[in-house]
């Protein structure tokens, strides 16, 4: 009977953790840390630089980040494009960045943007007081992607501030990079909107979520209770 119960708490708990962690996972093209000694400098005084990316799963682009080393702090503009087609889907929005040397500096997206599958959108960041870049040159020789979602990972510049690189080409990377979201889904409405203002409009999936593990450990509680009287 021991037994049979420590399986129990065991399984229920293992459910709990389940419901409780959202499945959301972010994905970036490089890895978090890098070598300051092995970044070099763009070539042909460029003021944009850009990332050029598709992916096999869709998903959610949240933020951007750029690898910053000494001396570039400062305004920058960023502009995210459909490369396909030339257009920018958003943007562009003014960056600056402070108090960050030889790392990622981040700006998150006043609205995440739909990323999807078979298309390729271009990440697009100036900085219209500098004409110097970071650059891993030749880095995808002995490199993969810090994700495996990622499809293509072209780097591409330009002369020009705001305006989508055509010169695009897989030698190394610019330090434009992404952070991409997976497995966060929007529920599918089942009734037409109400028309009322809402009452509580923090009340989401995370509430659901919240009162589904409260019954569940309300279960749990009674269930080992069961058990242990019948264990008496």
């Amino acid at each position: 009977m021991k037994k049979r119960l420590l399986i129990l708490v065991l399984v229920l708990c293992a459910m709990l953790v389940t419901v409780s962690n959202a499945a959301i996972t972010e994905h970036s093209v490089l890895p978090d840390s890098i070598n300051a000694a092995d970044v070099g400098g763009g070539q042909e005084n460029p003021i944009t630089s850009g990332l050029n990316f598709s992916v096999n799963t869709p998903g959610k682009l949240t933020k951007v980040r750029l690898w910053v080393a000494a001396g570039r702090s400062g305004l920058h503009t960023v502009s995210i494009w459909d490369v396909d087609t030339g257009t920018k889907l958003t943007g562009p929005f003014n960056w600056t960045i402070e108090n960050v040397s030889n790392d990622w500096a981040y700006f998150t997206l006043p609205n995440a943007l739909d990323i999807q599958t078979g298309k390729s959108y271009g990440v697009v960041i100036s900085d219209n007081t500098s004409t110097w870049m970071s650059a891993l040159h030749g880095y995808w020789t002995n490199h993969t992607p810090s994700s495996d979602v990622f499809v293509t990972y072209h780097r591409g510049f330009s002369g020009a501030a705001d305006v989508l690189p055509t010169n695009w080409n897989t030698d190394g990377t610019y330090m434009v990079d992404v952070v991409f979201t997976t497995g966060e889904a929007d529920p599918e409405p089942t009734t037409p909107p109400s028309t009322e203002p809402a009452s509580n409009p923090s009340t989401s999936d995370s509430s659901v979520a919240f009162i589904v593990l409260i019954v569940m450990a309300a279960s749990a509680f009674f269930m080992v209770r069961r058990l242990t009287k019948e264990n008496a």
